[in-house]
């Protein structure tokens, strides 16, 4: 009996929402192309907040997005141009998917909120695997820019997006939602979340192995 307790008590700590809630960052990945003086060393290709740990999903806010500020990558920036993205998402069998379909967007703005739209692309989500998009306009952002996910096709902001566990190596708000595309809210794990089944950074590893 004593054991069954505890089976059950373990089984309840790794499928319930947790009642506390930090700011966390969307798996949001930013392909980049970076103008810089000097040029040594070279500037990253890649920008991500996120520690490459799944650890919630999430449908809150009809758009989802990370701000991207590229002094947080490199100094000697000029400029930047987007040249892709990727992106994860998880499809929970309790919390069903009401269309895989969502506008993938560049915005230029600062951190309150973006003003000007560089590139809207139709993608279609898959379940824990990346989607890798790319764009042909190759939008210049300059030194900020917004990569948001844009749910309006579906009725309750799917599809749903995976978050990691905890504040990014800026100590900063990176993540945000918005229901209106006016007020944009820190991202975090209180913001109609479920949490993950557990996965280590090894198995994490693991499966970031086979796409790559």
């Amino acid at each position: 009996m004593l054991v069954n307790i505890l089976v059950t008590i373990t089984l309840l700590v790794f499928t319930e929402p947790v009642s506390f809630s930090q700011n966390c960052d969307l798996l949001i990945t930013a392909d980049v192309s970076i103008a810089s003086w000097p040029p040594i060393p070279p500037p990253p290709d890649e920008f991500a907040y996120h520690d490459g740990a799944p650890f919630w999903l999430s449908w809150s806010g009809k758009y989802r997005g990370t701000w991207f500020n590229v002094f947080d990558f490199t100094t000697a920036s000029l400029g930047c141009q987007v040249d892709g993205a990727e992106l994860w998402f998880y499809h929970h069998v309790s919390y069903p998917w009401d269309t895989s379909d969502f506008y993938l967007e560049i915005w230029e703005g600062d951190i309150d909120f973006p003003y000007n739209q560089l590139e809207s692309n139709l993608e279609t989500a898959s379940h824990y695997a990346p989607v890798i998009c790319s764009f042909s306009s190759i939008p210049i952002a300059d030194h900020f820019f917004w990569i948001i996910v844009d749910t309006e096709m579906s009725n309750g902001g799917w599809p749903s997006s995976i978050g990691d566990s905890g504040l990014n190596f800026t100590g900063e708000n990176r993540s945000f939602v918005s229901e209106d595309f006016i007020i944009w809210e820190p991202w975090n794990s209180n913001e109609a979340c479920s949490f993950l089944v557990p996965l280590d950074r090894h198995s994490w590893g693991q499966l970031k192995s086979l796409f790559n």
